[in-house]
């Protein structure tokens, strides 16, 4: 039987509501842990570097290893199926972080967790990709992936909230329990769209076929517009992820907020402001894109120089009140990339390779991203004490110009697109 045309029909916004929703709860679930850190911590006596392994090593490396094998059976038929068992399997594990003994339990549950949301990427941006077509899959894509700061809300308010006032592990019940719900959600309302588009250059029909990550990295590498875009991807990731992991503890030396407050703050500054910056990109970068070929990738340039130049305004008021507010500008263009970036990669792509390219983007942006942003800072902050008033601002403002480097790179990508397409 044949899967159904969800180009034409309302079928898909169900489809890319029910995936926004699984995503939303993967972010909860994956930074849950973070915000009950420290009473997990204390209960166990755990030191800084358990709680490190905990909190990011052994989820990154699950989710970005196991992303390959996710993408290897991610092929039409089997996506539901595969996407209805990883929600049921991170959310299970999840809650049985609640039932943790000691820190082998609690690694093992990590690793679960991680195993299970890195098959929500891959088989739902495929499905996205052959549901919407070209004009409007940056859009789809960017509502999708607005659902991450959605998640990253509920996680600071479930976090806070529940952890507060019953313990860290009613927190992972509570935060896994939904996603139960959303498994049977999938299983009965979550269709599958047939592969609709034809194959860049006609070099490929859209049969169902698996493909390699070496076949993949290759085809990415083999075209300019889509390398640049690709190392643009990454090089942005680790600014953002060396923000996410030190902005807390800067908002806590340089402005002397307490860290219920600093929860609540970005909270609604990630959640709210972030999510409606990144969906209206996404819907401006497939209006440009219409306009001039290659502009989805100019336009995702200059809101980056607009984020980088935001946050370097943030970091250089120091403790001002005014930096509180300026730095929603950041916020609301820094995450504008992620979803016209992978579009415009998946454009150079087969249906057949979108789910191995999202693996090695996911690849790329969690393990070198999440690796190296946090250090970089910490490194430079190390390195700069006692010579300056805030060395954590320096290094987080240092950051940025990686960010810099990464719209040079998306606006190269916008050009050779031009170029490409005259030849």
């Amino acid at each position: 039987m044949n899967a159904p045309d969800l180009t034409a029909t309302p079928r898909r916004r169900v489809m890319l509501a029910l995936l926004t929703v699984a995503l939303t709860l993967s972010h909860l679930d994956r930074h849950i842990l973070a915000i009950v850190l420290e009473q997990i911590g204390r209960e166990f006596s755990f030191n800084d570097i358990q709680l490190g392994a905990l909190s990011g090593l052994s989820f990154a490396v699950a989710y970005g290893v196991f992303g390959f094998v996710a993408a290897r059976f991610c092929v039409p038929g089997r996506r539901k199926a595969l996407l209805t068992g990883a929600v049921a399997c991170w959310s299970l594990a999840t809650m049985g972080l609640g039932a943790a003994v000691g820190f082998a339990s609690l690694l093992f549950g990590r690793i679960v967790v991680g195993l299970g949301e890195a098959t929500v990427m891959p088989g739902s941006h495929a499905m996205i990709a052959d549901a919407f077509p070209p004009n409007r899959r940056a859009s789809a894509l960017a509502i999708f992936q607005a659902g991450g700061n959605f998640g990253l809300l509920l996680a600071f308010v479930v976090g806070g909230v529940v952890a507060a006032n019953w313990g860290w592990r009613t927190a992972f019940v509570v935060a896994g329990a939904p996603g139960l719900l959303v498994a049977v959600c999938l299983r009965i309302w979550l269709h599958e769209p047939a592969q609709q588009e034809p194959a860049p250059n006609g070099t490929e029909t859209p049969t169902v076929t698996k493909s390699t990550a070496l076949a993949t990295l290759g085809r990415i590498r083999a075209q300019a517009s889509a390398r640049c875009a690709f190392f643009g991807l990454i090089l942005a990731s680790l600014v953002n992820f060396g923000g996410v992991a030190w902005v807390p503890t800067y908002l806590v030396r340089e402005h002397g907020l307490a860290l219920p407050m600093v929860g609540l703050y970005l909270a609604v500054l990630v959640g709210v402001v972030g999510a409606i910056g990144t969906w209206l990109g996404g819907l401006f970068a497939d209006r440009t894109e219409a306009r001039t070929l290659g502009g989805s990738m100019r336009f995702v340039a200059m809101t980056l120089i607009v984020a980088k130049l935001g946050a370097l305004w943030f970091y250089a008021l120091g403790a001002s009140p005014v930096a509180l507010i300026v730095l929603v500008i950041p916020v609301a263009f820094n995450g504008i990339y992620i979803a016209p970036a992978m579009s415009h990669v998946y454009g150079y792509l087969p249906a057949s390779q979108r789910p191995m390219a999202t693996a090695i983007m996911m690849f790329g942006t969690n393990v070198i991203g999440l690796s190296l942003g946090p250090v970089i800072v910490g490194v430079i902050s190390d390195f700069s004490a006692g010579s300056v008033g805030s060395p954590l601002g320096l290094g987080l403002a240092s950051l940025q110009f990686f960010g810099i480097g990464a719209a040079w790179l998306f606006w190269r990508a916008g050009a050779y697109a031009r170029s490409e397409h005259r030849s």
